[in-house]
């Protein structure tokens, strides 16, 4: 039993690590060392241990190493277990249902259009809403999106391009799909997404029934996002 306590232990630290980590390099996008997170966090062990865990966790495919000698920054498969259990956290709270009451509410005073325009403008990220019923999509802030690339080749500009080109015919596939019902919000990070093929973005998207009619929203960002906010 000890040595299940032990490894617990040391799992759930391994976990608060990953996470802080993700947290730091969200902030800025810089590297994350050891004694970055050793003056921020107190994990009960020393830079040396931060650093044997950060290793562990690269190791394991959670972190990369751009520099030998440098921090570490999160993969997508990190980013995703950040996104999970930052969605867990919002859509368990008392005020995840007020903030759905609320958004219910702006969306019924405006029409589709309007309303994506605000989303997009209060995310600074690509707003994109389909109405199943009347097969129309609508997509606002692309140029927002643009802005906020951490990645300025001209070559990763032509991709997201593109994916913004074929989101109409994306979305409105998923929408015909009998599994299309989910249980939102979801993140999509890299190419798992169906509505992008960019290994640079993420996609938050939730399905509604608004008086028995199927609405898409969702919204499109880099990978370095505030993804507690966007939830």
């Amino acid at each position: 039993c000890y040595t299940e306590l032990i490894m617990h232990s040391t799992q759930k630290r391994s976990e608060d690590i990953l996470l802080a980590t993700v947290h730091e390099y969200l902030k800025d996008g810089a590297p994350v060392s050891s004694q970055v997170l050793h003056e921020n966090y107190d994990f009960g062990i020393g830079p040396a241990s931060i650093r044997a865990a950060l290793h562990a966790l690269e190791q394991r495919g959670w972190l990369c190493q751009p520099h030998t000698s440098g921090g570490r920054v999160p993969t997508n498969k990190a980013l995703e277990f950040f996104a999970d259990t930052v969605r867990t956290e919002v859509t368990s709270r008392n005020e995840a249902e007020a903030g759905r009451t609320a958004l219910a509410e702006h969306f019924l005073e405006d029409e589709l259009p309007e309303f994506i325009d605000t989303l997009a403008s209060s995310m600074r990220l690509l707003g994109v809403g389909f109405d199943f019923s009347h097969d129309a999509i609508y997509k606002s802030g692309l140029e927002q999106l643009f802005a906020h690339l951490d990645i300025a080749e001209p070559l990763i500009f032509r991709e997201v391009a593109r994916d913004f080109e074929e989101l109409d015919r994306r979305v409105a596939r998923f929408m015909q799909e009998p599994q299309r019902a989910v249980s939102g919000p979801l993140v999509y990070i890299g190419k798992k997404s169906p509505f992008t093929r960019s290994e640079h973005l993420t996609t938050i998207f939730d399905v509604f029934d608004i008086d028995g009619d199927a609405v898409f929203l969702g919204a499109i960002g880099p990978r370095r996002m505030d993804y507690r906010k966007n939830l």
